[in-house]
């Protein structure tokens, strides 16, 4: 009952006391919870977000989670951090650096430290794996250079970019966005019909939900663990207005059989 009454409070808040605006239910139907290995399955054996880390990982998940970042010459890798790291030095930030040098970083004191091209993985994913889901988190950057300095504008192209291999490898409606930057994903949203978009949130349940709700999201992908804890009244209330949920940061994979008794749509799962 309290998020049914937090919902409706907010409806006035954000849209202003001259107008209410009340959205009508538009239940969708709860499906299976579908487990994502989040960082593209990194693990004690594989690295964060590259190729063979997802390779394991798509054999006994049902999609996977990875980070990507635009280099200058606009190709989308693979990298939690936007800094691109060689063993012996760091070449700036991904905008600034070129494909060439990127490629040139393969391997430190014996260890692969490669980096994985996200068209690589789509490419194995139509080949292998053709109905795995992939969650991709289009990250803001702090301004590390003069190709750097239109953050949005640089995560907007990358999001087309996306959504053009995507489309060349038949798997625009396997993909989902997610971002906490609201004008990008209204950007992508308007350049596809079938991909997913899910607006990041850090423990504001309630306000993500009527931002969601007034820009047409598919959904919030949501940090648990970080402010309001969720709940199944919570997860009816989101199903019941049309839209979805991705949990990320979970403390251990014991939460597992909660989040999926009160009906989360995705679940992304560090192995």
């Amino acid at each position: 009952m309290r998020a049914i009454y937090i919902f409706f409070i907010l409806i006035v808040l954000f849209t202003g006391c001259k107008k209410l605006v009340y959205y009508p239910d538009k239940t969708i139907p709860v499906e299976t919870t579908r487990i994502l290995a989040h960082r593209g399955g990194g693990n004690a054996q594989f690295r964060d977000n590259t190729l063979a880390g997802i390779k394991s990982a798509l054999r006994w998940k049902d999609g996977i989670e990875v980070d990507v970042q635009l280099s200058k010459n606009g190709t989308v890798w693979l990298s939690h951090s936007s800094e691109v790291v060689a063993c012996d030095q760091t070449f700036r930030c991904f905008a600034e650096t070129p494909d060439d040098d990127i490629k040139s970083i393969t391997s430190c004191n014996g260890q692969d430290i490669s980096y994985t091209q996200l068209e690589d993985v789509f490419r194995f994913i139509r080949d292998s794996f053709p109905d795995k889901q992939v969650s991709l988190d289009i990250k803001p950057w702090g301004v590390c250079g003069i190709n750097s300095v239109d953050v949005e504008g640089t995560m907007r192209y990358e999001g087309e970019n996306i959504l053009n291999l995507a489309k060349q490898y038949n798997l625009e409606g396997n993909i989902k966005f997610e971002t906490e930057t609201a004008s990008v994903l209204g950007y992508i949203q308007s350049k596809t019909t079938k991909a997913e978009i899910y607006l990041t949130a850090f423990g504001d349940f309630e306000l993500a939900m009527v931002r969601c709700l007034k820009e047409k999201y598919t959904g919030i992908s949501y940090k648990n663990n970080d402010g309001e804890m969720l709940t199944k009244e919570k997860i009816d209330l989101l199903h019941r207005k049309g839209l979805r949920i991705m949990v990320w940061n979970l403390a251990s994979s014991d939460e597992i059989p909660e989040l999926t008794q009160m009906g989360v749509d995705y679940i992304q799962q560090d192995l």
